[in-house]
């Protein structure tokens, strides 16, 4: 009787070996087929955004490439707005001789010019004007 439980003992431990190495076995396939899911799906999802990602930097190249021609754009203004500054300082001293001469002139009328010194005034006048004008 111990050999028959012995045996029979032996024959339910194969079966239920045989049946666990079956189940795990079918179990096994259905975690590697939502495995083999899941990294086929990363893979597409992973290609979108990388898809998406491709289109954002276009974007930024553009935009990139908007700023760049402002900045451009702002330099040529700023340096056509320092000529304008250095034009004006340049006029600036224009005016401080012309008013010198302009001042001594009218020192040179204050005494009552001879002939002679109204016409080299009328001269220096009209050298004025030709500047001013």
């Amino acid at each position: 009787m111990n050999q028959e439980h012995e045996q029979a003992h032996q024959d339910l431990k194969k079966e239920i070996t045989e049946e666990t190495d079956e189940k795990l076995e079918s179990f096994a396939l259905i975690v590697k087929k939502g495995f083999d899911s899941m990294d086929k799906r990363f893979d597409e999802v992973l290609g979108e955004m990388n898809e998406r990602f491709s289109k954002v930097d276009g974007v930024i190249g553009e935009t990139k490439g908007c700023f760049d021609k402002i900045d451009d754009e702002l330099a040529g203004i700023k340096s056509r707005l320092k000529n304008v500054e250095k034009r004006l300082d340049l006029l600036s001293e224009d005016v401080g001789d012309i008013k010198e001469e302009v001042s001594d002139i009218n020192i040179k009328f204050s005494q009552k010019p001879d002939r002679k010194n109204l016409a080299l005034l009328d001269k220096r006048v009209t050298a004025l004007e030709q500047k001013v004008l």
